[in-house]
C-alpha cells in the first residue's frame, strides 16, 4: 500500500492497527519506534480524503520529545531521511 518496503516488527503492526484517538510507542534503544511512527505518519496521510477543491491531501501531526533538542538530533534526520522536507 505504501508503494516502499519496510518490514513493520509485530510490536509496530499492533501499534499501526490501533484507532486510538491517542496512542504511545515505547521500546528500547534501536527497536525501530521512530521508524514505526514515521511510517504511521505517512498512512494515515495517505489515508486523508482529497480536498474536492485542488486534489491536495492535508494532514497535521504532533512528535513530541522531551527537550527541542532531542527532537532536533533524532527526529529531524529521521524525518529527512524518509521525507522530503521543504523549507
Amino acid at each position: 500500500m505504501l508503494g516502499f518496503d519496510v518490514e513493520i516488527s509485530p510490536m509496530g503492526q499492533k501499534f499501526m492497527s490501533s484507532r486510538a484517538f491517542v496512542r504511545l510507542l515505547a521500546g528500547p534503544v534501536g527497536s525501530g519506534k521512530s521508524t514505526i511512527a514515521a511510517v504511521e505518519i505517512l498512512r494515515l496521510s495517505m489515508l486523508q480524503n482529497k480536498n474536492p477543491r485542488d486534489g491536495v491531501r492535508r494532514s497535521r501531526c504532533i512528535v513530541l520529545r522531551n527537550t527541542a533538542a532531542q527532537l532536533r538530533d533524532t527526529v529531524k534526520p529521521l524525518l529527512n531521511e524518509w521525507f522530503v522536507v521543504k523549507t
